[in-house]
């Protein structure tokens, strides 16, 4: 069994050749990803250029594959890690602005 992160995902989207064959190679049914994953797919897909399609093909991506759920305790750690990092780049980027001034 194989796990997609969401780098593998999006190269997977951009048709990335050496993934794709080695995904026909291993064969689609050991092929997995995560609920996490596919949030941050979503993520992403929100906010680019082609929303929609990008929605689209994540969509039909997701029902090809095995999805790993997490429980509630799970997801509240990664939604506590998430915000914190989120919160470090936006004070990194304050603090590059103004030693740049």
């Amino acid at each position: 069994m194989y796990l997609l992160d969401t780098n593998h995902c999006s190269l997977i989207f951009l048709k990335n050749q050496p993934v794709l064959d080695y995904i026909q190679e291993v064969g689609e049914t050991d092929i997995a990803t995560t609920i996490i994953t596919v949030g941050e797919l979503t993520y992403m897909a929100e906010n680019s250029s082609y929303k929609e399609e990008n929605l689209t093909r994540i969509e039909q991506f997701i029902t090809d594959i095995r999805i790993y759920y997490v429980d509630d305790v799970t997801a509240k750690i990664y939604g506590q890690i998430k915000a914190g990092f989120i919160h470090m780049v936006k004070l990194t980027k304050k603090l590059l602005e103004m030693v740049r001034k």
